[in-house]
């Protein structure tokens, strides 16, 4: 089944490179590599006849669990032979010059000893936001073993625990459940920092608590965000929350009219500006699935849906869920066990 999956996959990406690329080199591009191999370590050419994995004896037995062949190379020196003697007579090699770095761009070109090197991000994104139900079905059990752990937060929270205490139980409930995962944790005044990193404060009554993770399944992952208050909720807090909620209804529903990320994040942006917030200051979603990437409002992607809000000293509210557009205007929420509608105060 999983074998069929990738091979599926290639004949989809190689329908849409006719005429742009006779190869694809896969070196550094992990969100590739198990895209088209299932594999998470290695490397890959693809040509329409198949895939090679390449690999170093470090590497040989999890390329070998993939459904393509595999070479394996002595040392780090003859990689760049095995690349060529994979990819044949191919003339143009294309490579997802966004997901590599400088260094490893420049090793590619040298390897490939006068074949033409091309950028193939943009097709390789297009075809891959178009999920197939492989990936659909490791997205759903992500957002439900996220949901489930995100259910239980207010149950694993105690006065004087520390951020890092608190992520480390989220962690231990998702691989409880099946999944590695992680995120951040976050409690009072640090809940105004968009990304901040979870360390020592303790935790203490009337303090909001944010939570921002995810499960990954088979390198699929998902990204759930839930806002609690530790004892009884100011009036400032409730109404801190009731706008951020607001925003997500409001982003719910331009989502069923079909407008694109700009247009929803204007529209929540005007929300916290009519309301006395001031400006959005980040995206109110993104992309997700093995490939990530931009939020797109078409049939096939995987977005979050994530308005906040965030007043420095006091601290933010953020909600997210991941959702699944099924059709134009319809979508499938898939992080909707977890409660949201109010305020929980634990």
């Amino acid at each position: 089944m999983a074998g069929n999956v990738h091979k599926a996959r290639l004949r989809r990406l190689f329908r849409r490179l006719d005429g742009v690329a006779d190869a694809v080199l896969v070196q550094g591009d992990a969100a590739l590599l198990r895209w088209l191999t299932g594999a998470g370590e290695g490397m890959a050419v693809a040509t329409r006849r198949g895939v090679t994995m390449l690999a170093h004896p470090m590497f040989a037995e999890a390329c070998s669990e993939t459904v393509w062949p595999v070479v394996v190379f002595a040392d780090k020196g003859a990689a760049p032979r095995a690349i060529r003697e994979a990819l044949g007579g191919a003339r143009t090699v294309g490579m997802r010059f966004q997901a590599v770095t400088h260094e490893l761009f420049l090793q590619a070109k040298k390897a490939l000893r006068g074949r033409k090197l091309v950028d193939v991000s943009e097709v390789v994104t297009q075809v891959a936001r178009k999920r197939d139900e492989a990936e659909i079905a490791d997205q759903r059990r992500a957002c439900r073993i996220a949901a489930r752990a995100a259910r239980a937060v207010p149950s694993m929270c105690a006065e004087g625990m520390a951020e890092i205490d608190l992520m480390a139980e989220i962690s231990f409930h998702m691989a409880g459940d099946g999944a590695l995962g992680g995120g951040m944790a976050a409690f009072g005044p640090h809940t105004s920092h968009p990304h901040v990193v979870t360390g020592r404060r303790k935790l203490k009554q009337g303090d909001l608590v944010m939570v921002d993770f995810g499960a990954k399944v088979n390198g699929v992952g998902s990204d759930i965000t839930r806002t609690f208050v530790f004892g009884k909720a100011s009036p400032e807090q409730r109404a801190l929350y009731n706008e951020v909620f607001g925003a997500m209804q409001l982003s719910f529903e331009l989502v069923r009219k079909k407008k694109d990320v700009l247009a929803i994040n204007k529209a929540v942006s005007k929300l916290f500006e009519r309301d006395g917030y001031g400006p959005f200051i980040h995206s109110v979603g993104h992309g997700l699935g093995l490939m990530g990437g931009a939020f797109h409002n078409t049939p096939g992607a995987l977005n979050t849906i994530e308005p906040g809000l965030y007043v420095p000293g006091f601290g933010g509210v953020r909600i997210e869920d991941d959702i699944l557009i099924t059709a134009p205007g319809e979508f499938e929420l898939l992080t909707g066990a977890a409660p949201k509608s109010r305020l929980i105060e634990i």
